[in-house]
């Protein structure tokens, strides 16, 4: 089965998570310990304490705007952590941000004010772009706030690399980004 995920809300993460067990994902590991590297993408992240591993099963090609999904799926009770590897021609960093941008737009869920893009550069040196906005959803009939974030650098092929953190407003956390900032590199 092929999965097209366009613009992912918290709401939807524990779908999409069910979605692709049901396609012969694993279930979770036990938590993480030690770098994890998403195939594919030329970067790695080393998690903190409460992480779980998500495999996306052999073949499941998912796929996003301009570029397709590296797992694993990394997941925390505070939200879920993917990286995607965009296509040479989406690449630059200007671009993705830009990408991203004109998604919040469109985006008729998405709190328009809410958008911020601001340079980051991690412990190792690497530099690159973390945009953010906010998705208002409904939840079994209760509005509920999702905090999308986006990181994202060039990898050594020189293609984008987007390091997505999906967070319910309400738990989104600081020491996801600063797993993030701290231990994202490439590999």
């Amino acid at each position: 089965m092929k999965f097209h995920v366009h613009t992912i809300g918290f709401a939807a993460v524990s779908l999409f998570i069910a979605a692709i067990r049901g396609e012969g994902a694993q279930p979770p590991s036990p938590p993480i310990a030690g770098p994890i590297s998403f195939i594919g993408s030329g970067v790695s992240i080393t998690p903190g304490s409460g992480w779980y591993r998500y495999d996306l099963p052999a073949g499941a090609g998912v796929f996003v705007p301009d570029g397709t999904l590296c797992g694993p799926i990394i997941v925390s009770d505070s939200g879920m952590l993917s990286v995607s590897v965009r296509d040479k021609l989406h690449s630059t960093l200007d671009l993705m941000a830009a990408t991203l941008r004109a998604e919040c737009q469109r985006l008729a869920s998405a709190d328009k004010q809410s958008f911020r893009r601001e340079p980051f550069v991690t412990e190792s040196g690497l530099r690159g772009f973390h945009v953010s906005y906010v998705q208002r959803n409904l939840r079994d009939g209760r509005a509920t706030a999702t905090r999308c974030h986006h990181y994202l650098v060039t990898n050594r092929d020189g293609q984008g690399v987007d390091i997505a953190y999906l967070a319910d407003a309400e738990r989104d956390s600081n020491v996801a980004h600063q797993m993030v900032r701290q231990s994202l590199t490439l590999q």
